[in-house]
């Protein structure tokens, strides 16, 4: 895969997608890439959410 363009002029780096079946077609290729990104924004959502609420930072164990 590669990309056209990147913000901040920046080179792109390869992404590299693995599946175990042995025919893929092009449609499927396709479908991986654009899950890996939609997993990726999801990912980070979650990420953000959880340092925006606080629920990151450690809470001290009761004694």
């Amino acid at each position: 895969m590669q990309v056209d363009h990147l913000p901040g002029d920046r080179d792109p780096k390869p992404v590299w997608l693995w599946t175990s079946t042995t025919t893929t077609a092009a449609a499927d290729v396709d479908r991986f890439w654009q899950v890996f990104l939609r997993r990726f924004d999801i990912e980070h959502t979650f990420r953000l959410l959880k340092q925006t609420l606080g629920w990151t930072t450690p809470k001290p164990a009761p004694l």
